[in-house]
């Protein structure tokens, strides 16, 4: 299994970076789960159609 941890560490490494609530509590922070949950949610819908959009058929 340790041919999938550079892409598990990449997807991480994206997912840190763009979610800016998961890194820091300061400036991004909510009290409400449901808000990071939908934000989570979001980056993963969108990350996604980006990859299905730009790989070659």
């Amino acid at each position: 299994m340790w041919v999938l941890k550079p892409a598990m560490e990449r997807w991480f490494g994206t997912l840190r970076a763009r979610l800016s609530r998961l890194v820091r509590k300061a400036y991004s922070f909510s009290k409400h789960l449901e808000n990071h949950l939908d934000a989570i949610h979001f980056f993963i819908v969108t990350y996604n159609l980006h990859i299905k959009q730009s790989t070659p058929v």
